[in-house]
């Protein structure tokens, strides 16, 4: 099952999670019809796995939280990417200093 990772087996509300995040998209604003909506919300996700796990003491199943922290950097760096694409589309500029 895709979710399991996802669902929290020690709380009575195996939908916790996903009201976790619906409430986190909704305090942030954040716009899912767009790229950069859809990237924060994967860098949310992660976070919220992290700290889920990290807090709760508990071994993961099918992925080591190292394995998270990587996700997390690369979902970091992937909502950057959305971020840059974004301003040179709507404004035709980029912020490249800080580019490799």
């Amino acid at each position: 099952m895709l979710l399991m990772g996802v669902i929290s087996k020690t709380t009575c509300d195996v939908l916790s999670n996903f009201k976790l995040m619906a409430s986190l998209i909704e305090t942030l604003n954040l716009d899912m019809t767009k790229p950069h909506g859809v990237a924060m919300f994967f860098v949310l996700h992660k976070i919220a796995r992290i700290t889920n796990l990290w807090n709760k003491g508990v071994k993961p199943e099918n992925e080591s939280l190292i394995d998270s922290f990587l996700d997390l950097s690369n979902y970091v760096d992937l909502a950057k990417e959305c971020y840059i694409d974004y301003m040179r589309k709507e404004n035709g500029v980029c912020e490249t200093a800080e580019r490799d």
